[in-house]
């Protein structure tokens, strides 16, 4: 993340400040997997491999933008957006003609002919995320406290229509130990 103290640069805006966080998350595995007709697990029957992939992506972005004086009031401005991706790809078959190759030689089977059990699949999951915040914080003689906030969501997982949404909410607070 990175953090800019505006009053450090310039006095007159002393209790401004911007932070930036970014963080993304990339994965991907692969697994193959091949039992031979002597496998106990097939008991005699023919060959059977599999190959699967799973790719991830993610990432989320904040921006923030804080101000807190001296006099009892600060702000804090929020926007924040994610999105995550996952693409796979799966096939399998029995009755391999080069068992050799293992899971790699998936493209010599005939996948009309039902002997080879051949199956395969492919799926593509998104969803992305993006809300806005706005908070302020008031304290009168550092006593009595007031909080009021309100969120905006949006979704793309959630139904159309319903898609956004608003979250306000207040606090009130006493510090009774400061009486």
């Amino acid at each position: 993340y990175a953090q800019l103290d505006f009053g450090k640069m310039w006095k007159p805006l002393e209790g401004l400040s911007y932070k930036f966080a970014f963080g993304p998350d990339f994965r991907y595995n692969r697994n193959g997997i091949f039992r031979d007709s002597s496998s106990a697990s097939l008991a005699g029957s023919t060959n059977y491999a599999s190959w699967g992939s799973n790719r991830y992506f993610s990432w989320t972005l904040d921006n923030m933008i804080l101000y807190n004086r001296q006099f009892g009031i600060g702000v804090t401005l929020l926007q924040t957006a994610s999105k995550n991706n996952h693409e796979s790809g799966s096939m399998s078959a029995s009755d391999i003609l080069v068992p050799e190759m293992l899971w790699n030689n998936m493209g010599s089977v005939d996948v009309t002919q039902s002997r080879y059990k051949a199956g395969m699949g492919t799926g593509l999951t998104e969803s992305q995320m993006a809300s806005y915040m706005a908070r302020i914080n008031y304290s009168f003689n550092d006593r009595y406290l007031l909080t009021v906030s309100g969120r905006y969501d949006g979704s793309s997982v959630l139904a159309a229509g319903n898609k956004w949404d608003f979250f306000p909410s207040a606090a009130l607070g006493w510090r009774i130990n400061q009486e």
